[in-house]
């Protein structure tokens, strides 16, 4: 078979057999093995033999020992099981379940890579639910219940996201309009322009003065700073009584 697309313009019989396998030795995680041939198995339509005849080509090492306690009689699904259980980092939904519930940002770590462990955990907790109510109802609260800062904490929760995904999104913008708020505005210029009148939401993320506001600022500077100057009181008083 050609492994261009066929007539009907699907996938079915283009490849059997991918010489380009990273080699499965026992060192990596099983599981993410697994899963990525489960994937292109989809994809390309193979049969049981054929994910059985990749998955073998692929082992090597530690993992290809299990061929021998098999004697060359082994479905797909009895060596995967077998490699899962000898070189998977996969632990048990309990186990899983636990750790998410105990799960919070570590001081030096990034939102993105916080939230990539919270849906690696969630995912563990309820292997047979769809991925997107999995990430919804478990991945999410997680997410946010994790996050060490309470103000963002605050402002996600109003938003009303059904994914882990979108609130991560939002997250590194308020997180990047922060940093530039505090980058161009010291400690000292943030207290001032605090009691000036800038708009600050109930989270206390405190977004930027509108135009009108500042040039009213300006115009109310303007006209204090000529009263305060005592020659120009003069020079408007000579021109009154003249």
């Amino acid at each position: 078979m050609s492994r261009k697309e066929n007539g009907n313009g699907n996938l079915k019989g283009r490849r059997k057999y991918f010489e380009t396998w990273d080699l499965l030795d026992g060192s990596g995680d099983a599981e993410l093995f697994l899963v990525r041939l489960e994937t292109i198995a989809r994809t390309y339509e193979w049969s049981e033999g054929d994910k059985l005849a990749n998955l073998v080509a692929a082992l090597h090492g530690d993992a290809e020992q299990l061929l021998i306690t098999c004697k060359g009689q082994v479905e797909y699904e009895q060596l995967a099981e077998k490699l899962r259980q000898r070189f998977s980092t996969r632990i048990e939904p309990e186990l899983a379940r636990l750790q998410l519930r105990r799960r919070k940002q570590h001081k030096s770590e990034t939102l993105q890579e916080l939230a990539a462990d919270i849906e690696r955990l969630a995912a563990m907790c309820a292997p047979r639910l769809p991925a997107e109510e999995c990430d919804r109802c478990l991945g999410l609260p997680s997410f946010l219940d994790a996050l060490n800062d309470d103000r963002l904490r605050l402002e996600l929760g109003r938003k009303g996201f059904n994914s882990v995904g979108d609130a991560l999104k939002e997250a590194l913008y308020l997180q990047s309009w922060t940093d530039i708020r505090s980058r161009r505005f010291p400690e000292s210029l943030q207290e001032s322009a605090d009691c000036s009148g800038s708009d600050t939401d109930d989270s206390g993320i405190q977004a930027p003065p509108c135009r009108v506001h500042r040039s009213s600022q300006t115009q109310h500077r303007t006209v204090k700073s000529k009263l305060s100057d005592p020659c120009t009181c003069e020079r408007t008083c000579a021109a009154r009584t003249e």
